[in-house]
């Protein structure tokens, strides 16, 4: 009996250089990459892969479906992030039906525009996803992004300049452009709590961000209970 062989990275590459030009051709190869894995018994083996085709088939979605809908008016997206996150955005809120109930979100903003946030209740993994992906379309909306932890001004260009911190700070809790009314636009209820950094929280974050790029850092110490 032949052995199937699966495609070589390179095929796979190529056809996601094709299948970005086209939501059909990005659909397809993700079907028929799963057809393949099925035929030759290693779609187990292989979940992960199929799980990252079809991701990316979803980005290509988002990426090239506008998000603008003509009969409402809507301005179009003035950059491919704010399509590709709007569009996101929607596809999340589509499916919000196991949120908690009184969610909140709180949200801290460093004077270096360093941003953190923490939802309440407690939300799972699938929750989380949902409630950062709403999250990511509001900061998009606003001509916004999140590099390297910090909130960015980004323009059609996709380039990327420093932002006042206090500008990020009062645009959160805008009645017409903040946080709340972005996610209540998409069907979810959600309170927002605003804080600045206290010391402790910038110096965690100065030592966090020191450990995950491997650098010494003044680690904050305790006076001795001697």
């Amino acid at each position: 009996m032949a052995v199937k062989r699966l495609p070589t990275k390179q095929a796979l590459l190529e056809a996601m250089e094709v299948g970005e030009t086209s939501i059909e051709a990005a659909e397809y190869m993700a079907t028929r990459f799963a057809e393949i894995l099925t035929e030759a018994k290693l779609l187990p083996q292989c979940q992960d892969m199929l799980d990252k085709i079809n991701e990316y088939a979803q980005y290509v979605r988002f990426k090239l479906l506008s998000a603008a809908q003509a009969w409402s008016g809507e301005a179009r997206p003035t950059s491919e992030l704010q399509n590709v996150q709007e569009n996101k955005a929607r596809f999340l809120a589509s499916n919000t039906q196991d949120l908690p109930a009184g969610l909140k979100v709180e949200i801290q903003i460093g004077d270096d525009a360093r941003i953190l946030r923490g939802y309440s209740p407690k939300a799972d993994q699938d929750q989380l996803k949902t409630l950062d992906g709403l999250l990511d379309g509001w900061l998009a909306k606003n001509d916004l992004a999140v590099s390297g932890g910090k909130v960015v001004k980004t323009d059609a260009a996709g380039n990327k300049v420093e932002i006042n911190p206090e500008e990020i700070r009062n645009l959160i809790n805008d009645s017409e452009k903040g946080v709340a009314k972005y996610f209540e636009d998409k069907g979810v209820s959600i309170g927002v709590i605003q804080r600045t950094y206290g010391p402790q929280e910038t110096k965690r974050e100065e030592v966090r961000r020191a450990i995950e790029a491997g650098t010494e850092a003044e680690v904050p110490t305790t006076p001795s209970a001697r």
